[in-house]
């Protein structure tokens, strides 16, 4: 595209046409990153229902959302790792008590 440009020394149009696409893509990039905001804030309320299945696939949607678009060692993305495996952690723990509760 720049080359094209080059040729017809339209130097202005170019700045014009950069702006845009990067408008657009920081807006669809802002999108993504909410939706994850989203899933976040619906974890939250799972968690007050104790409905640790739906935390975790909104974790995980989350995550995966994350894992996209941020670089791989941002610090949402450790967070993320760390919450999911607590929930993993609470599975395990729960299913041993509820064995020991029923002997």
């Amino acid at each position: 595209m720049q080359d094209v440009y080059d040729n017809k020394d339209e130097g202005d149009e170019v700045m014009d046409d950069i702006a845009k696409k990067l408008n657009f893509s920081n807006k669809h990039m802002m999108k993504i990153i909410y939706m994850s905001y989203l899933y976040h804030n619906i974890v939250i309320i799972y968690n007050k229902q104790m409905n640790y299945s739906k935390v975790l696939k909104f974790y995980e949607k989350s995550l995966t959302i994350k894992q996209n678009h941020l670089l791989s060692n941002h610090r949402n993305i450790d967070t993320s790792h760390t919450k999911i495996g607590v929930i993993h952690y609470s599975f395990n723990y729960y299913a041993i008590d509820m064995e020991h509760y029923n002997q």
